[in-house]
């Protein structure tokens, strides 16, 4: 996880009936969506021209995860146009590198590149199956029942929310 000191940022702060507020100012936009593609169906709510478009309908990127031609619009998952299969271990990893770009940005710091890795992934097929390709090795049902089936992942994710995993 990644902490922003805002001692280093420049605020603004204001008291009120013996509140504080303090105020970060900085023209920042982040596009995140779930599994889908830019397309006909969200043209309300997103317009960029088709030269910011892929052939697939996803948004071209760079190698920052920037979408071409704005320097404050971010795309990750299956909306950003990156040569690798659409999965959300794979949106993971690039909300990992946004959010690093984008407190680098607020710190005036260099962007981290994105960059895809091998193939990897393991299907679970219930608790005790499952198939997968860790670095282009196919693996059977024993290697992904060992690293994935049994527990699902869940005990990384709460560790990931900084949370215990309830008994």
């Amino acid at each position: 996880m990644t902490f922003i000191s805002l001692n280093n940022l420049r605020l603004r702060q204001r008291r009120e009936n013996g509140i504080a507020f303090v105020f970060v100012a900085f023209s920042l936009h982040l596009l995140l969506t779930a599994g889908q593609f830019i397309g006909p169906q969200n043209a309300s709510f997103f317009s960029f021209s088709d030269d910011k478009l892929a052939s697939d309908g996803a948004l071209k990127v760079n190698e920052h995860l920037q979408v071409e031609g704005y320097e404050n619009i971010y795309a990750i998952g299956d909306c950003a146009h990156v040569k690798e299969p659409k999965l959300a271990y794979h949106a993971g990893l690039h909300a990992n590198v946004v959010v690093t770009n984008i407190i680098n940005s607020l710190m005036q710091k260099p962007l981290k590149t994105y960059k895809p890795g091998s193939l990897t992934f393991l299907l679970s097929m219930g608790k005790n199956d499952g198939v997968g390709q860790i670095n282009g090795y196919y693996v059977g049902w024993l290697i992904v029942t060992l690293i994935k089936s049994r527990g699902l992942f869940i005990s990384k994710s709460w560790k990931e929310m900084g949370q215990r995993m309830p008994c």
